[in-house]
């Protein structure tokens, strides 16, 4: 797999390190276990027969793992249909083999400091290389902590893992690898949800056709429910429908909708619900004559089903006079649930006179938010002068970000700047090129503090390399990334 190889390129070392980044608290001049966050504790004292007794607790260093073979660490893990071990957690995806590590690799880390260290690694924005190595350490079949932690906890920072990083291949492999819906519940509803906001049904409903088990949970019976009538399975839906209604289940809006869609009562039911992504779509179905506007208070996940369903005003058809539903679109882009690119086609519609678009910058302070940025955009478009085209690309931009809607600005924002020509940039405006047209990359900073110590840059000699905190300096070397040398 595409992860694997990566990492094996990058060899062991690469991913050992990573992990040591997280137990920087613990870091002496000696050589530490990296998996040893907090205090030590015999094994007798940890373990408390979370393993078999004949298990021996890994207390091996990230030196003395680094040098030993890769036979000498052979784990077989027997995956059977169910994977999931009913007397051992184990919730994973990699063998531990295959990237020279084991399955005690998180057994004696402090629970407090892996929470802790993870609710920091959330809030940042991580490399593609970070990333994988954490896709690496996150979801390598191991045994889980046993201090400060319970398993509901880390299976949490699993799951929470994935949903963060939205890699939806990723998370159905997890799912197919680990079949215990009541324990991964939060997980297949993100994923069906994902699935159903983009009008992907059918990859929706795949998902239980894996699940053999009994679903507890009310959201994904009902889900399951309604994949089996779109499955014409009707027989089947009903009865896992009256098992639900033996277990006091009670919801009178899917009840109508199933009635509805069952044939039991040709009655239209008008009722929209946007309590789920699920309940809106089957208002959608049943409804031959349904009509839907969005408002502030619309999620994203129904814009996206609005958006992906087609149901969403033509570019032609929108009153421009109606100014709230233009600002709501705005919105809608800069959450990336609205085509960008008809954002600016509908900015296009706008009349202005020829005495407004020949002085754009004094002009626009007159007009309305979605009326001012109308005519910058078209301004830009008319203008061929470099610097005063520049000029005015930065004047939309940061009136985007005040409005709060920045991103909605964002790819159109890279179009125009490509055409212009770099070597005529002006240098009052250089920094503001090399920022957008780089936004999607990883641009070099200076000397800075990280969750997990200082990095350095020497853009000179191509390199970087961390100084942990208390002082210990990795004293390796790492060569910049390609895009980081082109852009020094």
């Amino acid at each position: 797999m595409k992860i694997l190889k990566l990492l094996n390129k990058k060899k062991i070392v690469g991913s050992l390190f990573f992990f040591c980044i997280f137990s920087f608290n613990s870091f002496s001049n000696e050589p530490v276990d990296i998996w040893n966050i907090g205090p030590e504790k015999p094994a007798e004292e940890t373990l408390e027969n979370k393993i078999p007794e004949n298990k021996e607790t890994s207390t091996t260093s990230i030196y003395e793992m680094n040098s030993k073979k890769k036979d000498e660490t052979k784990i077989d893990i027997e995956q059977d249909d169910n994977l999931t071990s009913k007397k051992i957690d184990i919730a994973g995806i990699y063998d531990p083999q295959e990237n020279n590590l084991t399955m005690d690799m998180w057994l004696n880390s402090n629970g407090e400091q892996i929470l802790n260290i993870f609710n920091k690694i959330k809030k940042i924005k991580l490399s593609n290389d970070a990333r994988e190595i954490l896709n690496i350490s996150f979801l390598t079949n191991s045994y889980y902590p046993v201090q400060n932690i319970t398993p509901e906890e880390f299976l949490n920072i699993k799951i929470e893992w994935l949903i963060k990083n939205n890699n939806l291949k990723l998370i159905e492999n997890f799912l197919l690898k680990n079949k215990n819906i009541d324990k991964n519940s939060k997980l297949v509803k993100f994923l069906v949800d994902e699935y159903l906001s983009s009008s992907k049904l059918e990859k929706a409903c795949d998902i239980f056709s894996n699940i053999n088990e009994a679903i507890n949970d009310n959201y994904l019976s009902k889900f399951k429910i309604y994949c089996l009538i779109s499955q014409r399975k009707n027989d089947e839906a009903q009865l896992l429908f009256d098992l639900k209604k033996e277990l006091n289940f009670e919801d009178a809006f899917f009840e109508k909708k199933f009635n509805y869609l069952m044939g039991y009562d040709d009655k239209i039911d008008l009722t929209i619900s946007e309590k789920t992504v699920l309940d809106f779509h089957l208002s959608h179905r049943t409804n031959p004559d349904f009509q839907f506007v969005p408002t502030k208070n619309t999620k994203k996940s129904i814009w996206r089903y609005l958006s992906t369903s087609n149901l969403l005003d033509d570019i032609e058809d929108i009153d421009l006079e109606d100014l709230n539903k233009i600002i709501l679109i705005e919105k809608a882009a800069h959450e990336e649930n609205y085509d960008e690119k008809e954002l600016f086609e509908l900015y296009k519609r706008f009349q202005f006179n020829i005495d407004q678009l020949l002085t754009v910058k004094q002009s626009y302070k007159l007009l309305s938010n979605v009326e001012s940025r109308a005519l910058i955009y078209q301004g830009i478009l008319i203008t061929n002068e470099i610097e005063a085209k520049l000029e005015l690309i930065k004047l939309l931009k940061n009136i985007f970000i005040k409005d709060k809607i920045g991103n909605a600005f964002k790819i159109e924002l890279v179009k125009i700047l490509k055409e212009i020509d770099v070597d005529k940039m002006p240098s009052n405006y250089t920094n503001f090129y090399k920022i957008y047209m780089s936004e999607e990359e990883e641009p070099i900073l200076n000397d800075r503090d990280t969750i997990w110590g200082r990095q350095h840059f020497d853009t000179k000699k191509r390199l970087s390399w961390h100084t942990f905190f208390d002082d210990i300096d990795t004293r390796r070397l790492i060569p910049l990334r390609k895009k980081y040398r082109n852009q020094s």
